[in-house]
């Protein structure tokens, strides 16, 4: 699924909400899909896409009781009928067995996220970014009713930890071929 071109209707979010129901798609009504990391910018998009596609949202958050950080979310068209919240914790085992049960699909974009370059990389965004994909996994196996598993990734995978090229550095497609190997 890809995300249209979404424009800006706030400035603590990146999608454009109305609170119109969309009619449910029969190909997909009833089917749900858990999306990790659902308050954040890719989240956020997926979330939206889902939505429209007719299909149940279950989105995980840290903190399903940050009313102002959902408030975008819950006002999509068919959020009131077709998504909820649940808390999880990347870093906690177990933490995603419940939401994970009962999807047939499983969008893991949930990531540390660091905008400005940190002082430990290893330590403060890729341990903890494999050990929340290895949990999310662990959920995923344990799981009697999810058929298929998208990882998403960050932008970190695109522009590094920060400290590669100094502030205003193109990055062309010329960047992204060095070293590539299928």
């Amino acid at each position: 699924m890809v995300a249209p071109p979404i424009t800006t209707s706030s400035t603590s979010s990146s999608i454009t909400s109305t609170s119109t129901t969309i009619p449910t798609n029969p190909e997909t009504s009833g089917v749900i899909i858990t999306v990790t990391g659902a308050a954040g910018y890719l989240g956020e998009h997926l979330v939206k896409t889902c939505l429209e596609a007719g299909y149940t949202v279950r989105g995980t958050v840290r903190d399903p009781s940050k009313e102002e950080k959902l408030a975008v979310l819950k006002a999509l068209p068919g959020a009131t009928e077709r998504l909820t919240f649940h808390a999880a914790d990347l870093l906690f085992p177990g933490s995603f067995d419940a939401v994970v049960e009962g999807a047939t699909y499983v969008i893991h974009s949930a990531s540390p996220v660091a905008l400005e370059v940190v002082a430990n990389p290893e330590e403060t965004l890729i341990r903890p970014a494999v050990q929340g994909t290895d949990n999310v996994l662990a959920s995923v196996q344990k799981s009697t009713t999810v058929k298929r598993v998208v990882l998403t990734g960050s932008f970190r995978a695109v522009f590094g930890l920060g400290d590669e090229h100094p502030k205003g550095y193109v990055y062309t497609g010329t960047f992204f071929r060095v070293g590539l190997s299928v």
